[in-house]
């Protein structure tokens, strides 16, 4: 079963044309044979009892009349498609014998009875045990095979000193099959194979449109389908819809509520802040400040996830990305923070939304010196169709069981995390801002052991950036 199931096609569209397709050629195939079994025993039963009432008819018509009216009384007798041949057998004819199997090759060469139709074979046969023993029967070969019988009896041939001969057309007895026919039956195979077609792709176009949908929605571009083949898929096709329907407004009043979350909180927050300046309790007066900082980073958090979350926030623009990435290098050096790039970025060109890029790189150097050590590293490389950046530091880094909790929304790897106000929503944030730009985010680890955060993006080709700049 098993090594059926390597050569059975993995598609639900190619084995449904698979089996269409075998099943009409098998009952094509089928007809033909049975066909071909009633043409055999039409030549081996009605045919030969034809032949044997029409040879004894004629057998017995013949002998009253005189030898020149024979051939035109047996011409008109049967409709032309007989004649008499009175005298030697053409040289291509060779007399079967009675006690000779049909297809041996003793008197003559091989071509003359393989030439024959082998549906033939028990007619001649039975021929044989059919007329009188002293009946001869021969058989020519080529394109215009024919059947010959002699009609009179040995007493009649040797007075006359030769004999007479009923000659058959072959094809009259075993018609052959006709080119018209032929081509009528490939026609038929191949229209049948084209409906099949036809059906399959109708009938698997909107599950494979399902599966390019729940592909696209994976991915978090959710786009909806158009229901339409048989009812089961039109059915499917409307419940993804609704399913889509559902699944945006969760997600609109997810976001309201987070949104309105932090919002709300600045106003208790500022008056928080005000209290805490007017108080006169140096230790209160410190850790309280310290607390509202911690919410206020937790606040902070919230709002840039929903914004890096939030598709409609985007606005893609052409990127020289290694210019940028020294501008916002730069912007840390001069601030006294130990980040540096390992070697001149390449040269890359990209569509992003500089705000949410520079999002992303602020948010993994900030973790990078926050939860790992100085210095952090940065480098920018291309690899075919990508530009790569990466970022390093020389921390611990993070098990390798653990990289993927690590990029889930509210992860956090150790208790320190919460008592400095960190929710977990910085890489998680990272990570929807690579795929909205349509890149991806992961994460490895260097021979030093430290932490390497590899950001891919497509990189836009020439011919793309010279139509978004028509002035250049």
């Amino acid at each position: 079963m098993r090594l059926l199931q390597r050569f059975v096609p993995l598609s639900m569209r190619t084995r449904l044309i698979l089996l269409v397709v075998l099943t009409t050629v098998a009952m094509q195939l089928t007809t033909w044979y049975w066909l071909s079994i009633y043409r055999r025993n039409h030549a081996n039963t009605v045919a030969l009892e034809m032949i044997a009432t029409t040879v004894h008819t004629l057998q017995n018509a013949i002998e009253a009349l005189p030898p020149e009216q024979r051939a035109d009384f047996i011409k008109r007798a049967s409709d032309a498609r007989w004649s008499l041949l009175d005298g030697r057998l053409p040289l291509q004819a060779r007399v079967q014998r009675h006690d000779e199997k049909f297809g041996s090759d003793t008197d003559g060469p091989e071509e003359t009875i393989n030439d024959v139709r082998r549906s033939l074979r028990g007619l001649v046969n039975r021929l044989k045990k059919e007329l009188a023993p002293s009946t001869r029967i021969a058989l020519s070969h080529g394109p215009h095979a024919e059947l010959f019988i002699s009609i009179a009896t040995p007493e009649v041939e040797a007075a006359r000193g030769r004999r007479a001969w009923l000659v058959i057309p072959i094809n009259q007895i075993d018609p052959p099959v006709q080119t018209s026919l032929v081509w009528l039956w490939l026609t038929v195979i191949a229209t049948l194979s084209a409906i099949a077609l036809w059906f399959s792709w109708h009938v698997t176009r909107p599950i494979t449109q399902l599966v390019n949908a729940t592909d696209q929605l994976a991915s978090g571009k959710p786009i909806r389908v158009k229901p339409s083949g048989p009812s089961e898929t039109k059915i499917l096709g409307e419940r993804f819809n609704a399913m889509l329907d559902s699944l945006a407004a969760s997600d609109s009043m997810r976001r309201t509520l987070l949104a309105g979350l932090p919002h709300d909180l600045k106003g208790p927050l500022s008056r928080m802040w005000l209290r805490i300046e007017m108080t006169e309790d140096l230790a209160l007066k410190e850790g309280m400040r310290q607390d509202l900082q911690d919410m206020q980073r937790m606040t902070e958090q919230f709002i840039s996830f929903l914004r890096g979350t939030d598709p409609d926030s985007y606005s893609l623009t052409p990127i020289p990305l290694d210019q940028w990435l020294e501008e916002r290098v730069h912007t840390w050096q001069s601030a006294g923070s130990p980040v540096g790039l390992k070697h001149p970025p390449t040269p890359s060109t990209v569509m992003g939304d500089g705000m949410a890029l520079a999002r992303l790189l602020d948010n993994l150097i900030d973790n990078a010196l926050t939860h790992g050590l100085p210095p952090v590293s940065i480098s920018l490389t291309c690899e075919n169709d990508w530009a790569v950046l990466q970022v390093s530091d020389e921390g611990k880094g993070i098990p390798a069981e653990r990289r993927e909790e690590a990029l889930e929304p509210f992860a956090r790897l150790d208790n320190a995390r919460t008592r400095s106000g960190n929710v977990g929503l910085g890489l998680a944030l990272c990570v929807s801002i690579a795929r909205a730009h349509a890149g991806s985010l992961s994460l490895g680890q260097q021979d030093s052991g430290g932490l390497i955060v590899e950001i891919r993006l497509p990189l836009k080709a020439p011919d793309q950036i010279k139509s978004d700049n028509p002035s250049s």
